[in-house]
């Protein structure tokens, strides 16, 4: 997708960007990219980092500017949630003030998941059954991570403190399993890792309190 609007005009105001996609090589890292556009003088529109990530340029509103969707590789090799899909989606567009492109909060937003289908998720959560993977003291650690990021990314965070019940419905033995009080504990902690902490920050007034 970079390479095809590598020289095209994806803001719609008649100057031509230059974009440049790059990989460092290697199994899981790194992609940057960088959107210049060629006016006098040159403008940067976006310069980033993606880490595991990479992008994709498209029209999500139909107004003929060009929008970025990546996603947030930042949590990969978290404890908690280890390598789940392609982690929670990002989406950047056009900011007409700074004339740069920013996350766009409003774009990322989706309907909340139904009761059924919250408890369909809770349900799938991985539950390692051996040693093979990290242990919080010793006990067994959910891969919860991947679908806690996305619901707080998609302004569902306040179906957070059901799905997290539904989740250790079955497992509230402390002795074997890490429990609720720990994931909501470290949570806060993980989620400033994030290059877009402050972009989805509005969202974590929702998180359950402890």
């Amino acid at each position: 997708d970079f390479v095809k609007f590598a020289t095209r005009d994806i803001t719609a105001n008649g100057v031509p960007e230059l974009i440049f996609y790059g990989w460092s090589g290697g199994a899981h890292c790194c992609h940057t990219a960088h959107i210049i556009e060629l006016n006098k003088p040159l403008s940067i529109l976006w310069s980033f980092d993606m880490r595991d990530a990479w992008a994709e340029i498209l029209d999500i509103n139909g107004d003929g500017v060009m929008e970025i969707k990546t996603w947030d590789s930042s949590f990969y090799y978290n404890d908690w949630g280890r390598i789940q899909g392609w982690g929670a989606d990002i989406i950047l567009s056009l900011d007409n003030k700074t004339k740069k492109y920013m996350v766009n909060t409003n774009m990322m937003q989706k309907a909340p998941p139904s009761q059924k289908e919250l408890e369909k998720m809770a349900s799938n959560v991985y539950w390692p059954l051996d040693s093979s993977t990290t242990l919080l003291n010793g006990r067994i650690m959910p891969f919860v991570l991947n679908d806690t990021i996305n619901l707080i990314y998609t302004g569902n965070a306040k179906l957070l403190s059901n799905y997290i019940n539904l989740i250790w419905r079955e497992h509230e033995d402390e002795s074997k399993f890490a429990s609720k009080k720990d994931f909501l504990e470290e949570l806060p902690k993980i989620l400033k890792e994030s290059p877009y902490y402050k972009d989805v920050s509005p969202n974590l007034v929702d998180i359950p309190k402890l």
